[in-house]
C-alpha cells in the first residue's frame, strides 16, 4: 500500500523524529542500489498516536506485512523529509537541487575541466595525478550535495500530506 493510500492512518502520527544522517544514508544507498529491487526508506511503526522515531530500513519491493499486523509500519522515502511533503522526488527542484549526484555526469565535468582529451577529441586515460584529482573532485561533489541536503533538512518542520494534514518533524544530528 502506498503512502497516499494510507494517509488517513498516517495522519494520526503526533510527530516524527529522524536523524539527518539516516536520511542522507538512505539517499546514498538508493542511488547505489537504483537498479535493485529494493529501496532504502525511513520506517515508523505504530501505535501512531504518539511521537515516533523513523529508522533506516531496507524495503524489498513487493514485500507485504501480514494483514493481521495493525497498524502496519509506514515506509517514508527519504526525499519526503528533504522536501517536507509526500510528493517527494516528483518535485520540480528535486533533480537539480537534492538528488544524489550522478558519477558519470561529474566525471564528464571533470574531464572537461582538466582537458583529458587527445588532440583528436577522444578521451585519454587519466594519469595517476589526474586520478587523484578525480577522486578529490568526486568527494567534493558529494560533500557539496550532502551540505545542500543538510541545509534543506534544517528547514523541514513538518510533512504535508496530500489532504493538507501536517505532521511535525524533528530532524536531528546524531
Amino acid at each position: 500500500m502506498t503512502i497516499q493510500q494510507r494517509e488517513h492512518q498516517i495522519a494520526e502520527i503526533e510527530s516524527i523524529t529522524v536523524q539527518a544522517g539516516d536520511i542522507i544514508d538512505a539517499m546514498r544507498r538508493n542511488k547505489r542500489d537504483e537498479r535493485q529491487s529494493r529501496s532504502h526508506v525511513l520506517k515508523v511503526t505504530g501505535p501512531f498516536d504518539t511521537d515516533l522515531t523513523a529508522t533506516l530500513y531496507v524495503s524489498e519491493h513487493q514485500t507485504m506485512y501480514p494483514k493481521e499486523l495493525s497498524p502496519q509500519p509506514v515506509h517514508f522515502p527519504p526525499e519526503v523529509f528533504v522536501l517536507g511533503h509526500i510528493g517527494g522526488s516528483r518535485h520540480p527542484d528535486w533533480q537539480n537541487n537534492w538528488s544524489h549526484p550522478e558519477r558519470g555526469a561529474a566525471k564528464g565535468h571533470f574531464r572537461t575541466e582538466y582537458d583529458v582529451y587527445t588532440d583528436e577529441g577522444n578521451l585519454r586515460d587519466l594519469t595517476p595525478e589526474e586520478q587523484e584529482k578525480w577522486h578529490e573532485w568526486w568527494q567534493t561533489t558529494v560533500e557539496v550535495w550532502e551540505n545542500s541536503v543538510r541545509h534543506q533538512l534544517d528547514t523541514t518542520e513538518s510533512l504535508t500530506l496530500t489532504d493538507g494534514t501536517e505532521i511535525p518533524v524533528t530532524v536531528t544530528e546524531l
